[in-house]
């Protein structure tokens, strides 16, 4: 088992993240503090993986002044998502969930995919935007540019980043936007 807890650099936002590995099964769980868009919120998640790091449950609780949300997601074997009992179709295939606030998920495809120094995978993630819940397709882009260190970029590259990982995966380094403390 491994804790990390990171802060974003620009707001005032910790995450708390505990990764535990075991042979079959590997969970991400978590809880964020933040002002997002003015207001205070907590996000609770917790993230089951198979042991090759491809998402199998999701579950994310927001608390805010509005009051409180969750969203809670399945994958199957046949890489199929559900929420709530409903296939979303628009979803099948992928393998890896982003959530918006957190630099954990960057983990999953890092560790799926163990790219090798100077190797680059695109990948579609599931992206949970915030604080609203909402899913949406996001690619994807990592390479690998140093034995710790990864190029992320989303958007079609409008958006880039360097990220630098411990031996676990981890985020160290994200950016200008977190930093492990």
């Amino acid at each position: 088992m491994t804790s990390v807890l990171w802060r974003m650099r620009s707001e005032p936002l910790l995450e708390y993240c505990r990764v535990s590995e075991a042979s079959a099964a590997i969970t991400l769980q978590g809880t964020v503090v933040a002002r997002w868009e003015s207001y205070p919120l907590s996000v609770r998640y917790k993230l089951d993986c198979a042991h090759d790091w491809r998402i199998q449950h999701a579950f994310v609780e927001i608390v805010g002044d509005s009051g409180a949300s969750a969203i809670e997601l399945t994958v199957d074997n046949q890489q199929r998502w559900w929420r709530e009992g409903r296939e979303l179709p628009e979803f099948r295939g992928l393998t890896d969930i982003d959530l918006q606030v957190s630099p954990c998920t960057n983990t999953l495809p890092i560790r799926r995919l163990n790219l090798a120094v100077g190797e680059r995978a695109n990948v579609t993630a599931v992206w949970l935007r915030f604080p609203q819940l909402e899913l949406e397709r996001l690619d994807q882009q990592y390479t690998r540019v140093g034995p710790h260190s990864y190029r992320y970029e989303s958007g079609q590259g409008a958006f880039r980043a360097d990220l630098e990982v411990d031996g676990h995966g981890l985020v160290v380094r994200y950016g200008d936007l977190w930093e492990r403390v």
